[in-house]
């Protein structure tokens, strides 16, 4: 009887292994590897946004600026440029009929 046990028993745990996949040993040594990589650190990545949001509110600060400087009256980086042949315009918006200014020698 014992031994019928004893052979049932082993049945048992070779149709147990069976239905175990087999896994190399360097397989086990890298899956715990992969699952602590997989562990996000939320806390280190809201840091860095938080970071990056600082930068970019400071970069949209010194645009605002500039784009201040290039549409004031009197901005000290207002642009002049051409609209026409005879109209010439600022980025502040100062309009002038050049036509008017021309002299007879030039037309």
């Amino acid at each position: 009887m014992l031994g019928v046990l004893l052979g049932m028993a082993s049945v048992g745990a070779s149709a147990q292994d069976a239905r175990a996949p087999m896994v190399a040993p360097a397989a086990r040594a890298v899956a715990p590897q992969l699952a602590n990589a997989m562990a996000i650190d939320y806390q280190a990545q809201y840091r860095k946004e938080v970071e990056k949001n600082k930068q970019l509110r400071g970069e949209n600060d010194g645009l605002r600026q500039q784009l201040a400087e290039m549409t004031r009256h009197g901005g000290s980086l207002v642009r002049a440029y051409c609209e026409t042949a005879t109209i010439s315009r600022n980025t502040a918006g100062a309009r002038n009929d050049c036509a008017t200014m021309a002299t007879p020698a030039s037309r």
